[in-house]
């Protein structure tokens, strides 16, 4: 059995110019992002004298990086801008202002804020490689697993059989197989050996969908 993996996605469909600007996070991760950089500027007021207004710099810095491990760019971009605003506001003097005085406060501000933002955004961009090998690996596993299957089946019923079970742990769903009704040609009849039961309404998806070969 010769088993082709087409890609689903039309070409160019998420390949951009650039993929560096778009962002597709959920609310949760913003979310997830301010309660870090609260939790690290509440942490970073407690040990202000011990550290200096330098050292917590490299305090927010780390942060960022160490977020970037579980959100999205736009969070990470959203949480390196709030902690070069929090930095500047609440740690370089003078301090309850966003005017820094210093020469070199001022570039570090700006080194800051751009070693955060690259530094995030290639930490993020890892990850998303990382999630992209993850999902190949699992595809070509269900593609072996299938093909194993297929190969010890001894009838059409059995081959059926494999279909529904190895979707089913596939997409980690209950899945239904539709079959043509040989007494009611163009119609559709579902299969015995279903884990789901489907209603009016998706036998009349799946209708459309066989009769427009779509």
């Amino acid at each position: 059995v010769d088993i082709l993996v087409v890609r689903a996605d039309k070409p160019g469909a998420t390949d951009g110019k650039f993929p560096m600007l778009r962002f597709q996070s959920q609310a949760h991760q913003y979310l997830a992002a301010l309660t870090a950089v609260g939790a690290v500027t509440l942490a970073c007021l407690g040990l202000q004298k011990w550290l200096g207004y330098q050292a917590v710099a490299l305090v927010y810095l780390s942060a960022v990086v160490l977020l970037a491990m579980f959100v999205g760019r736009g969070p990470n971009l959203f949480a390196a801008t709030l902690t070069a605003l929090c930095w500047n506001f609440l740690f370089v003097p003078p301090v309850f202002t966003f005017r820094i005085t210093g020469f070199h406060d001022t570039m570090m501000f700006a080194m800051y804020f751009l070693v955060a933002l690259a530094t995030g955004q290639l930490t993020a961009r890892l990850r998303l490689q990382q999630q992209a090998e993850r999902q190949r690996e699992q595809r070509a596993t269900a593609l072996y697993q299938l093909t194993r299957e297929l190969a010890s089946a001894g009838d059409f019923p059995q081959v059926l059989g494999v279909a529904v079970r190895e979707v089913s742990a596939a997409f980690d769903a209950d899945a239904a197989l539709l079959l043509r009704d040989p007494d009611a040609p163009g119609q559709l009849s579902p299969y015995p050996a279903g884990l789901w039961t489907l209603d009016e309404k998706e036998e009349g998806v799946a209708a459309w969908a066989f009769q427009h070969d779509q």
